[in-house]
């Protein structure tokens, strides 16, 4: 009887050039059997777990839990595989060994019908943490944008009212001068003391009640 593909390579070296893209990638990737148990990973991947010497053999799901991630989020991302086959969640929050970062985790199940070893998930966590900081920002610098031009345009309208009142005091000539926008090339104001001199008419009232 003929020996097969799988009995005729090694496992190990078909693994390794299975793996090989991941190796030098700037994502944490790595590459799961069945039952979602590690059995390569990338070093970026390893790196998010300073304390465990040998990676190979842990759980994805028991990984995630190390790393901060919710049991729900876990939970999602768990059925998420096993119905669709492949699951993305573009936002997960993970704590690494100096800060809390973003990443975006995607996981897909392989097939391989000569060597049964490579059915199993492959996936990788993409740090996006200086994407969504860049994004918070400009989402705050949005916000402040909105509540400048709301205050802006409260005082517009405050003004608006201001001028409207007064233009039943003043006299259209006046009115213009203060509030139009053009404004002569030789106009030009200076500060002056002025004597103001009121009077009245003999008799003034007395001939007005007459009349």
């Amino acid at each position: 009887m003929s020996a097969t593909l799988e009995e005729m390579f090694n496992k190990d070296s078909i693994l390794d050039v299975s793996f090989f893209n991941f190796e030098n990638a700037i994502t944490a990737a790595y590459f799961a059997d069945a039952e979602l148990n590690i059995v390569k990973a990338n070093k970026n991947f390893k790196a998010l777990f300073p304390n465990i010497k040998n990676i190979e053999g842990f759980n994805i799901l028991a990984l995630l839990g190390r790393l901060g991630v919710s049991d729900e989020q876990i939970e999602v991302f768990s059925n998420s595989l096993q119905r669709d086959k492949k699951v993305l969640i573009p936002q997960l929050k993970i704590k690494t060994s100096d800060a809390f970062k973003t990443f975006s985790f995607l996981a897909t199940f392989t097939e391989n019908g000569t060597f049964s070893y490579l059915n199993g998930v492959q996936g990788q966590l993409i740090d996006r943490t200086e994407e969504y900081r860049l994004h918070e920002q400009n989402q705050t610098l949005l916000a402040e944008n909105e509540t400048t031009n709301q205050r802006l345009k409260e005082k517009s309208e405050k003004l608006e009212s201001i001028a409207n009142r007064l233009a039943k005091y003043l006299s259209p000539q006046v009115y213009e001068t203060i509030f139009s926008d053009r404004m002569r090339e030789d106009e030009s104001y200076t500060r002056k003391n002025l004597t103001v001199f009121f009077s009245d008419i003999v008799s003034f009232t007395d001939i007005s009640d007459t009349l």
